[in-house]
């Protein structure tokens, strides 16, 4: 357990405390995925998968590629641990891309489909 904190530790001070709550909200909208569908709901905790999760999800499938390329144009100028701590900023919004990507194209097939 000890090992796993030190490594989280240093993965928040090496993306830093805005990448580390944009990466557990984006966790968060994976995790609701499968629970979408259905009748929206009007009050209460079942909104959030039914009608709030959907409409963020859009937002940050632009979010994470401007995060992707803003850093690589950064990255484009510096060198050494600087270059390495963006490439790994890059890697981490590369695979939350396809992690969200591969959770919503169900829900978002399906509206297409129903259509």
């Amino acid at each position: 357990m000890v090992p796993f904190l030190t490594f989280l530790k240093q993965l928040a001070r090496d993306i830093g405390p805005l990448r580390v709550m944009h990466t557990i909200f984006l966790l968060i909208l994976i995790v609701s995925a499968p629970f979408a569908g259905g009748e929206g709901a009007r009050s209460g905790f079942a909104m959030w998968p039914t009608l709030i999760a959907p409409a963020l999800v859009p937002i940050f499938y632009f979010v994470l590629p401007l995060d992707m390329t803003m850093s690589a144009v950064t990255r484009s100028g510096v060198v050494g641990e600087e270059h390495a701590r963006l490439t790994r900023v890059i890697r981490i919004d590369a695979i939350l891309f396809v992690a969200l990507l591969a959770a919503w194209l169900p829900f978002f097939l399906a509206l297409v489909s129903y259509s």
